[in-house]
């Protein structure tokens, strides 16, 4: 089996379906995830995936039962293994920096193992936020993909979605009996990479409530960091108006337009957020007994500019 055959049959197979054609994932892209990663590498096949196509537009969904995420597709957005990998590096959670997310469907993920001085990586494991084991599930991204092309021609499989852009959905057991890795997790080698990503750890700002940054906000600026859930948004050409809330209060702010932006804020409802906020911001409703929830989003002026989004991915 080769990656670039494999693929064909997947992409005919969507092609058939209805499903809209994918794009390639960017080289300035594939070039900063190597930077990200290193020094660990990409492995092979998964690099000449992503130079054939963002796998997020691949429109197949069988991970691990459709009912569970209905525009969730199969394989994951780059961006979304961007951010998940900036999380594992900043927040040295459950995930090893060894592995690297390719798809997620609410709790359930999975990785493929990166390659380094542990081995040439390219496993594919499984894990989920309430049993944190992680499984072996797939040999190679070929084999991922070989799993799905055979699901596909064997079918049926039943498309949702207007023709162009229709989702595909396969039939979640019995591709699930098409599962299964070699050997075991690897876990004292991946712990044993930790210690080459000291360097490349940001460090944590200092976070703030709510509440404190309004009010030391009020008459000078004020650079922090909040922790928090998204209530409600708002798009428009200037950019997304956002409602955070956490246990001491509410906050309206501003974000800057940008795709990856409206892509975040479209999937993840907890941000660590970093914020500016000042005098040359209103901060009239601020003490009155009167949220911003009270008003339309695009009645109010700001309370306060994001300045960047860290989606909460595992957590």
């Amino acid at each position: 089996m080769s990656l670039d055959g494999e693929l064909d049959r997947v992409l005919a197979a969507l092609e058939r379906g209805g499903a809209a054609p994918p794009e390639p994932v960017p080289a300035a892209t594939i070039a900063a995830f190597e930077a990200l990663v290193a020094p660990l590498e990409l492995p092979a096949e998964l690099r000449r995936f992503w130079e054939r196509v963002n796998p997020g537009s691949l429109f197949v969904a069988p991970f691990p039962d459709a009912a569970e995420g209905m525009s969730a597709t199969e394989f994951a957005e780059v961006t979304l293994s961007w951010w998940a990998y900036r999380r594992q590096l900043d927040d040295r959670g459950p995930i090893p920096e060894t592995l690297l997310c390719i798809a997620q469907l609410v709790d359930r993920f999975r990785f493929v193992e990166l390659a380094g001085a542990h081995g040439s990586g390219g496993i594919i494991y499984g894990w989920e936020r309430a049993g944190g084991v992680f499984e072996p599930q797939f040999a190679s991204i070929v084999d991922w993909l070989a799993r799905v092309a055979d699901e596909l021609e064997d079918g049926p499989f039943r498309t949702l979605g207007d023709p162009g852009g229709a989702m595909l959905y396969i039939d979640p057991d019995r591709y699930a009996e098409r599962t299964g890795g070699p050997g075991e997790a690897p876990l004292e080698a991946w712990r044993k990479q930790s210690g080459l990503f000291d360097g490349k750890r940001r460090p944590k700002p200092a976070d703030r409530s709510i509440s404190e940054l309004l009010w030391d906000s009020v008459d000078r600026r004020v650079e922090a960091t909040v922790s928090g859930a998204l209530q409600r948004r708002l798009w428009s050409d200037s950019g997304s108006r956002v409602l955070i809330c956490d246990a001491t209060g509410l906050l309206h702010a501003h974000c800057d337009p940008s795709p990856q932006t409206e892509w975040l804020l479209g999937r993840y409802e907890r941000f660590e957020v970093d914020l500016v906020a000042g005098p040359n911001l209103d901060h009239r409703l601020v003490g009155r007994g009167r949220a911003p929830a009270d008003r339309a989003l695009d009645a109010l002026p700001p309370q306060a500019r994001v300045t960047a989004l860290r989606p909460y991915v595992f957590e």
